[in-house]
């Protein structure tokens, strides 16, 4: 997977090689719609992560409530792995914040489900915890 906490996709590898002094792999980049072989890769924003890693993430959950449609998604990878962050259509599908630019993310998936509930009620203040 590339190394950022949004990352959905992953890739298989299929081949690891040195070329002209820089790490690249051959790899098969799985889509939802259809796999796509890419040759020549480079291997920097990548970080391995398994088959149990991938199968162990929570699927993506479909949230509504009013106007608001968004998205609850486990991290994969970073220092966010195994946390939760929500997204919503009227942020353009950004993350929901609870204090200013501070994504919020949350430890347990019933955080956030009540930083969901938080946002799409238009509450103000202070958000829920990211318990």
């Amino acid at each position: 997977m590339q190394n950022y906490p949004e990352q959905e996709l992953h890739a298989t590898v299929r081949r690891v090689y040195s070329r002209g002094g820089r790490w690249v792999a051959d790899l098969t980049w799985h889509y939802p719609m259809a796999d796509l072989d890419v040759e020549g890769y480079d291997l920097f924003p990548l970080v391995a992560v398994t088959r149990g890693q991938l199968d162990a993430v929570t699927k993506p959950i479909r949230v509504a409530e009013g106007e608001h449609r968004g998205w609850i998604k486990e991290a994969v990878v970073t220092r966010w792995a195994g946390h939760f962050r929500v997204t919503c259509s009227c942020k353009d599908g950004l993350e929901v914040c609870r204090t200013g630019r501070q994504a919020g993310w949350s430890r347990t998936l019933d955080g956030a489900r009540a930083l969901w509930s938080w946002h799409a009620a238009g509450e103000v203040g202070a958000a829920p915890l990211g318990a």
